[in-house]
């Protein structure tokens, strides 16, 4: 604990973020631990303020980024991850088509109302800038809508009866 009473206190998480117009960039996001639980970094990167700090590998340096200029995030998932816990449905198990030509293979497995819980439906939720998506290797995948070109179901699912 610190002894200063204006320290946050935070801890550091490895993530890699794809930049437009940079690219690939390796850093760590800053993620406040507190009395009711840590920050998750789907929480961190839908949060309303237009930029977030991060700490660049190569060159080591702190860095704002414009939230709207990330394409999307990875990182591997952890139990202090925060994705919902299951919700008893099945996965919406998708491709994600960006803007750049990258395809996105993955599941969502989002804790939806029942009368909302469509893929349509969460792609639509407004109060999220980023959606998240498990990957087969493990690992979360936070995509920014305003990058998704178009989304297509796939397995038994993606029949004219859209979850």
């Amino acid at each position: 604990m610190s002894d200063n009473p204006l320290h946050i206190p935070k801890r550091r998480k490895e993530v890699m973020l794809w930049v437009h117009p940079d690219g690939q960039v390796f850093c760590d996001v800053f993620l406040a631990t507190e009395e009711r639980g840590e920050e998750n970094p789907f929480d961190l990167f839908n949060r309303d303020e237009p930029f977030l700090v991060v700490f660049r590998k190569g060159p080591e340096q702190p860095c704002f980024y414009n939230r709207n200029a990330i394409i999307r995030v990875e990182y591997p998932e952890s139990e202090s991850s925060g994705y919902p816990p299951d919700s008893g449905e099945p996965p919406l198990t998708c491709h994600l088509h960006l803007m750049d030509g990258s395809l996105i293979e993955g599941s969502i497995h989002e804790s939806l109302p029942t009368d909302r819980a469509r893929l349509f439906d969460y792609l639509n939720r407004r109060e999220e800038r980023f959606l998240r998506v498990l990957l087969e290797e493990g690992r979360t995948c936070l995509v920014n809508k305003s990058y998704i070109n178009h989304v297509t179901l796939t397995g038994e699912e993606s029949g004219p009866t859209e979850r």
